[in-house]
């Protein structure tokens, strides 16, 4: 059976687009964030010789973490109000199951409401549950996932490292466990 390499997509394309979004097409529209997300995945499957299928999670709003903290990610900055953002990632969307590659975006219903999860929460989910040995992702957050049921490996892709082991993750984070690095956050 074919095991799933899980993508943040957000994370990824987030770095596509601070980095290229001055490529454009012809007619001055933002190709390059999309086309820079697409060669990373492969670069990526054929640098550590993956056979497996991608899933891409994406964000959807995460009210309930907004509900426990008001500041949840109040600090960054918001490109989500750019049309030109928005269109390079609607072609993102649009072009990934051209390529075979399947998204997925979470919720979950609480009390008759329904509520959006981030790709860090299906990422959980699906180490948890066995159904992920590779999470792609520079963010440190996804780090704490490494060595569930001894398979799970997070693959910072800014960085270009693989991290398999706690002791990878010590030498990544600066903290022993996983347990010391959420308590430090």
């Amino acid at each position: 059976m074919s095991k799933v390499i899980l993508v943040d997509g957000n994370n990824l394309f987030h770095a596509a687009w601070h980095t290229t979004k001055g490529l454009t097409d012809s007619r001055g529209r933002p190709t390059g964030p999309a086309v820079t997300f697409l060669t990373q995945l492969a670069g990526i499957r054929k640098s550590l010789k993956l056979t497996d299928v991608f899933l891409v999670a994406w964000d959807k709003h995460p009210e309930w973490r907004t509900l426990v903290y008001s500041g949840y990610k109040g600090n960054r900055e918001r490109d989500k109000g750019d049309s030109d953002f928005n269109w390079a990632k609607e072609l993102l969307l649009e072009a990934l199951p051209e390529m075979g590659v399947n998204q997925i975006t979470g919720y979950y219903d609480k009390d008759g409401k329904t509520y959006g999860l981030e790709a860090d929460d299906i990422a959980s989910i699906y180490a948890h549950g066995g159904f992920a040995d590779y999470l792609l992702s520079s963010d440190k957050d996804w780090l704490q996932l490494v060595g569930i049921r001894n398979t799970v490996k997070v693959y910072r892709q800014i960085q270009k490292t693989l991290v398999e082991t706690r002791e990878q993750f010590e030498e990544s984070t600066g903290y022993a466990t996983a347990e010391i690095f959420r308590k430090a956050k």
